[in-house]
């Protein structure tokens, strides 16, 4: 049993309130009651307890709630959802922060403040690099959180923009449903569709398990569809579901496709859309995927994308972390040869990259200095300029408090160039 030798969390509060971690079932059906009475949804009730019994990456102290000890009701509650994502070879350990919520009556009284301080001691005790959230606009600013990866928003196309007579390539390539079985070359092709992202998420075949088995009972609507060639050969797949904003048919996922390709996956989410009874096609995946081209050029819309809220948990560790990514953009450079002590300025401290003959000897952080050095810049601005989500440029656009000499742009714009992101689920 997952509950076997563990040590629950649990901790007083004021008002005969407790902090509790998940250390039972029972204590997981309070859980999944909670989530569908704060959230309204059977889809998010089915999902956390899926999360707490079978990911494999889940552990029961990352289940977090406060509970009224007299009624042994929940009130508030977290939880931390692990991933692995890389940024460019460099993995990166990253915590999502979900399922946030409070009854109403016990809201602006600081409880997902002490929460999010227990939040804090688990990223740091696991060795996290990162934390991530997809939340409610600004709330998480109080926390450190600051807008950094594109999530989701998309484009959507209504199906009778969509031909029904496909070319005669398009007509040879057939569909069929994907199992277990078929993992080892599912793996493979996204491996080869995530290398067009320069920070994504690493999927393991664990959480392929996790995708073809229980989060399939978890989310009924989810199916994963093989792109079989005339000969069988599997050649891509998409992932689609019913479950999440608007009434459309969501594809949330596909690997990379040839024109061809694309154009037959258009046309069978036109027929799933008849078959489901769905009115749009919502494409949840990045504009720069084939399919999301032919789709624009079929007149599709866009809807614009929302965000990943992103916190660092340690900046220096953090910064060794990618140390090596900066070592290479220099070593391609201009600056192949930097010998230079450079300061990052973050006002209330600073980075000081140390580069002798272009490579990183050392990195040191100093409190407090009175230097712009290379740069200065707020600290919650630094997070998308080191994630690549904003340029230099985007940036200095609208923040009159990120400051630089006019002669350091290029080696600001080579340290940190805007970089291509996009972040698929493991659940």
């Amino acid at each position: 049993m997952m509950f076997e030798n563990v040590l629950p969390y649990s901790k007083k509060l004021d008002d005969g309130l407790i902090m509790k971690s998940v250390s039972s079932i029972e204590d997981v059906e309070k859980l999944v009651s909670f989530t569908k009475l704060i959230h309204g949804e059977e889809s998010d009730a089915r999902l956390i307890k899926t999360l707490i019994l079978d990911h494999p990456y889940s552990k029961p102290d990352y289940f977090l709630f406060i509970e009224n000890e007299k009624e042994n009701t929940i009130v508030s509650s977290l939880c931390l959802i692990p991933w692995i994502w890389r940024y460019k070879e460099v993995e990166i350990k990253t915590g999502e922060m979900g399922f946030v919520g409070t009854l109403k009556e016990y809201r602006n009284k600081g409880l997902i403040r002490l929460l999010n301080k227990r939040f804090v001691e688990l990223l740091r005790r696991d060795e996290f690099f990162m934390s991530h959230i997809q939340g409610i606009a600004f709330f998480y600013k109080q926390f450190g959180y600051e807008y950094a990866i594109p999530l989701e928003g998309g484009f959507r196309i209504d199906p009778h923009y969509i031909e029904d007579i496909l070319v005669a390539k398009s007509q040879k390539i057939k569909f069929h449903l994907a199992t277990t079985v078929d993992i080892p070359i599912l793996e493979s092709l996204y491996k080869k569709s995530a290398l067009e992202f320069d920070i994504t998420s690493i999927r393991e075949t664990k959480i392929w398990d996790f995708l073809l088995g229980p989060a399939m009972s978890c989310d009924p609507t989810m199916e994963i569809w093989n792109i079989l060639d005339e000969n069988d050969n599997i050649i891509g797949y998409f992932r689609i579901t019913q479950v999440g904003f608007g009434e459309g048919l969501i594809l949330s996922e596909v690997s990379n496709l040839s024109y061809v390709m694309a154009q037959a996956v258009l046309k069978r989410l036109k027929d799933l859309c008849k078959k489901y009874n769905k009115p749009f096609i919502r494409l949840n995946i990045h504009q720069n995927t084939t399919l999301t081209k032919v789709a624009l050029n079929l007149g599709a819309i866009n809807l614009e994308h929302y965000a990943w809220q992103i916190k660092i948990v340690d900046l220096k560790k953090f910064v060794e972390r990618v140390s090596n990514i900066f070592e290479k953009r220099i070593k391609s450079s201009v600056f192949e040869n930097l010998t230079e002590k450079i300061l990052i300025n973050l006002y209330r401290m600073a980075i000081e990259l140390n580069f002798i003959g272009g490579k990183i000897k050392n990195i040191d952080f100093v409190q407090f200095s009175k230097d712009n050095g290379l740069l200065r810049i707020p600290p919650n601005l630094f997070i998308p300029l080191i994630l690549g989500y904003y340029s230099r440029e985007d940036l200095v656009q609208h923040h009159h408090d990120f400051l630089y000499d006019k002669k350091d742009k290029l080696l600001i714009d080579i340290l940190f160039p805007k970089v291509d992101s996009f972040i698929y689920s493991i659940y």
